[in-house]
């Protein structure tokens, strides 16, 4: 309980720092591109329309009635991926990008990885703003399941926090360990029911299989609240108690992690 009290006490005393820290990782991530952070919203649209344009027109493998219509179920499930492909990937690398942080400068270590996940949600809203609009456009009915998109994208970013706390000090001590976590996350978007509807499949045994996965819970979460219209309460009990299981586990192994390495993150970085 000391490790959790410590991480949060850092946590207040650098609110103030963390926006800040946000607002200039956000800047230094797209800078020296022409379109500057434009790429936060042209390279996420860009492949939307190539997995559209290769499943829906390609394979001609489309659950929905219309092309458009896929379209904006597609985009729905990729907005949480991209968050979460950030927080897996940029999040990770934190200590990593900012070494003179822990080497240089008198600064809680635990705060790096949530600044840079603060930058990652700023990014996050504007993608999700842009979804909001193509709703409206398209003549997608909304619900009052909408009042939830919230809670599932704090419980999105509670997860992937822990995760970062979690790895980035694995990710400073070994390249090899990035890289490969890198590597599953690509395989991971085709396994997690991002372009194909989970609950339309035949196959029982693996829908349970993504009972455990927390990547569905969330892009499963965003359709249920925008397209599905159902509250997060309709969701199976068992589901929500693997996932509450799951936050639980990441977030001891990550306090636990940060515990035993905070001491000698300066030594290696």
């Amino acid at each position: 309980m000391r490790a959790v009290r410590e991480i949060y006490l850092e946590h207040i005393n650098y609110s103030r720092q963390i926006f800040s820290l946000a607002r200039v990782d956000l800047v230094k991530h797209y800078r020296g591109s022409f379109f500057g952070a434009l790429w936060a919203f042209v390279q996420p649209s860009l492949q939307i329309l190539v997995f559209w344009l290769m499943i829906h027109v390609g394979l001609r493998a489309s659950n929905s009635d219309s092309g458009g219509a896929f379209f904006v179920w597609l985009t729905v499930g990729m907005v949480p991926w991209f968050f979460m492909t950030d927080m897996i990937g940029r999040a990770m690398d934190s200590f990593k990008n900012y070494k003179y942080l822990i080497t240089k400068v008198k600064f809680p270590i635990s705060v790096i990885p949530t600044f840079v996940g603060v930058s990652n949600l700023i990014t996050h809203a504007g993608l999700l703003a842009l979804t909001l609009v193509i709703l409206l456009l398209t003549g997608t009915p909304l619900s009052w399941t909408l009042l939830q998109l919230p809670l599932y994208t704090v419980l999105m970013f509670c997860f992937f926090q822990a995760w970062a706390l979690l790895t980035a000090p694995l990710a400073l001590l070994s390249k090899d360990f990035s890289l490969g976590v890198k590597s599953v996350t690509r395989m991971l978007m085709f396994v997690s029911g991002i372009m194909y509807d989970v609950e339309s499949m035949t196959s029982g045994w693996f829908k349970e299989l993504m009972s455990f996965n927390p990547i569905y819970f969330f892009v499963q979460g965003y359709r249920n609240s925008l397209l599905e219209h159902r509250w997060i309460w309709d969701t199976p009990p068992h589901q929500l108690l693997i996932f509450a299981v799951e936050l639980a586990l990441v977030a001891g192994a990550a306090v636990f992690m940060l515990k035993h390495t905070r001491k000698h993150l300066g030594d290696v970085a």
